[in-house]
């Protein structure tokens, strides 16, 4: 696992969020944040897609290790699959 080479300015806190978009896509980003925004979990909705955002804080220099991003497949080639059946029924 990749480690970010950067140490967080002062007052401010490493962090990893874990942004859940729906059971099938979980993305996750690491950098720095204010300190006060650490360990806390928001909701929301974007359209009609529901989101989760936990943010977790750690405390050494270094270590909000490497990103990644979780894809299921069946959700995205589902719709793919449709538009292009639909564009050749035409």
């Amino acid at each position: 696992m990749t480690k970010f080479i950067w140490v967080c300015a002062a007052l401010m806190a490493m962090f990893a969020t874990g942004f859940n978009v729906s059971r099938f896509i979980t993305l996750h980003k690491r950098g720095c944040m204010p300190s006060s925004s650490c360990n806390k979990t928001e909701s929301g909705s974007l359209l009609t897609a529901g989101y989760t955002i936990t943010r977790a804080c750690c405390s050494e220099d270094r270590c909000n290790g490497a990103t990644s991003i979780h894809i299921h497949v069946s959700p995205v080639l589902g719709p793919a699959l449709m538009a292009v059946w639909s564009t050749w029924s035409l």
